[in-house]
């Protein structure tokens, strides 16, 4: 019940930009950019339930579903959750961003329609064969033992389904009841390269005509936004959210 009243709140938020900045000798050089969003504690903005009745049906109809095994913690929609509350606790936007995708990706990688690309046994002979192959390939200069041990280390990465391809059969599927909720592959590598680049860098580069905090702060409205449609769509709810576009996020404000 915690978790789908978390669900239901939605909070005001306002920017500020920090630079960070590195000493190079008598000169300070600005190295990267955080983006801080001070909660201000009240909710705000266009709410996906209308009043107090329509979110009691919500409960009296979620909560049942939330508690069968293979829906609350088969399909990782318990943990999507959490993740989805525990966002607005954080400081920084860049990690706000990475909690909802990661909400996102619990949801579509067990999808039970994403499996595997290859079956286990399958798998093992094809990379049996790839590391048979290594050490006979005419290769100049020939791997080192380090090199070649690093890309068999890679080899198992290849079974995986790329998530652009996991996400967008998910994300069709459950849709698609709200065609105006359509997502694109644009839209997905677009989100997925904003992830990239948090994880492996903390931050991210925008073009210089653009804003750093306008610019993440955007992305990451329509990235929440999405995700609070795919969950009211396995909720099986035709919200009052649902009838404008996840990508119009100013309207869910």
């Amino acid at each position: 019940m915690e978790l789908l009243l978390g669900f239901a709140e939605r909070r005001f938020i306002e920017i500020c930009n920090i630079e960070i900045q590195e000493q190079n000798g008598n000169e300070w050089i600005t190295t990267g950019r955080l983006y801080h969003r001070p909660t201000l504690g009240s909710s705000s903005g266009v709410s996906w339930h209308h009043g107090h009745n329509h979110l009691q049906d919500f409960l009296i109809n979620a909560l049942p579903k939330l508690l069968v095994p293979e829906f609350g913690e088969g399909v990782g929609v318990r943990q999507a959750l959490q993740f989805y509350r525990t966002n607005f606790h954080d400081d920084f936007v860049e990690l706000q961003y990475l909690k909802t995708w990661i909400a996102i990706e619990i949801l579509f990688s067990r999808d039970h329609e994403n499996a595997p690309i290859f079956g286990s046994s399958r798998f093992k002979k094809f990379t049996d064969k790839l590391s048979d192959l290594i050490d006979v390939l005419p290769l100049e200069p020939r791997l080192t033992e380090t090199e070649k041990k690093g890309v068999l280390s890679k080899l198992g990465e290849l079974r995986r389904p790329p998530a652009i391809d996991q996400a967008m059969r998910f994300l069709t599927r459950v849709l698609k009841p709200f065609p105006e909720q359509t997502v694109s592959e644009e839209d997905l590598s677009r989100f997925i390269a904003i992830r990239n680049k948090i994880t492996h860098g903390g931050t991210i580069e925008v073009p210089k005509d653009l804003d750093y905090p306008e610019f993440l702060n955007q992305e990451h409205h329509r990235l929440q936004s999405l995700l609070e449609r795919v969950l009211l769509a396995m909720f099986d709810q035709d919200a009052n959210l649902m009838s404008f576009s996840w990508a119009n996020w100013l309207a869910g404000r």
